[in-house]
């Protein structure tokens, strides 16, 4: 697999449910905005064409191409972020390990679920994002 930027720890393979609270939470931490999100066609299930978000609706490339594990996010004024994704179903503890592996800090996951007050947002919008 290739570098990737951080971590995203979905709650299901729903595309339409998952990519809003994405988007919010990438567009928040980076200060830019997300114009394009790309993922691999099989790994997902309901994946639209665009997600609305307020003010515009970002547009969803699927491809057969791309690692499985992964989502990339094109954003305005900067590179391409590509993040691994941790399958729904990953348990807490290997969920902290690949976290880490893809941040390169043991961190990126609270200890025992303890959670920041931005983690508990974005926790209730869908996933859970780690970056390095």
């Amino acid at each position: 697999m290739r570098a990737v930027d951080g971590a995203w720890w979905p709650r299901s393979t729903d595309a339409a449910a998952e990519l809003p609270g994405l988007i919010a939470a990438v567009d928040r931490r980076t200060g830019e905005m997300t114009l394009r999100v790309g993922l691999h066609v099989d790994a997902w299930d309901d994946i639209p064409h665009r997600i609305p978000v307020p003010g515009r609706a970002v547009r969803v490339g699927w491809f057969r191409s791309m690692d499985r594990r992964l989502v990339s996010l094109t954003m305005r004024g900067r590179d391409t972020i590509t993040l691994r994704v941790i399958a729904p179903e990953t348990t807490q503890e290997s969920a902290r390990a690949i976290f880490a592996e893809a941040t390169g800090d043991a961190k990126a996951v609270p200890p025992d679920g303890a959670q920041t007050e931005e983690q508990n947002a974005w926790d209730n919008e869908g996933g859970r994002f780690g970056a390095g």
